[in-house]
């Protein structure tokens, strides 16, 4: 379903910051931290991140897998869903209290 999409898009992108360094959590941004270009910066590297991180296809907010395939491996997420995920961040975006008091900046 697409709740269940945006909510481990959301686990994925709260997993992402929580390793950055000097991040704090997504609903807990300013809004310089997005401003001019910093927005496409900060999307872009999530994008490269998760493109070189190998993420569970079921995972918890520490990016642990939750569940085994039926054959006991960990499948991965594919590069499609991830692309999917990013799109639904900026979507999510678009909804916080920071980016509605700046709207009309963009």
């Amino acid at each position: 379903s697409t709740a269940g999409g945006d909510e481990a898009a959301l686990r994925l992108y709260y997993a992402y910051r929580a390793r950055r360094p000097n991040k704090v959590p997504f609903r807990q941004m300013q809004y310089v931290e997005i401003e001019h270009d910093n927005l496409e910066s900060e999307i872009l590297n999530f994008c490269l991140w998760c493109s070189s991180t190998a993420i569970p296809r079921f995972f918890d907010g520490n990016l642990q897998p939750c569940r085994e395939s039926d054959d006991g491996t960990t499948k991965v997420l594919v590069t499609s869903t991830l692309s999917k995920y990013a799109g639904k961040i900026l979507l999510a975006y678009g909804s916080t209290p920071m980016v509605e008091s700046h709207a009309s900046k963009f």
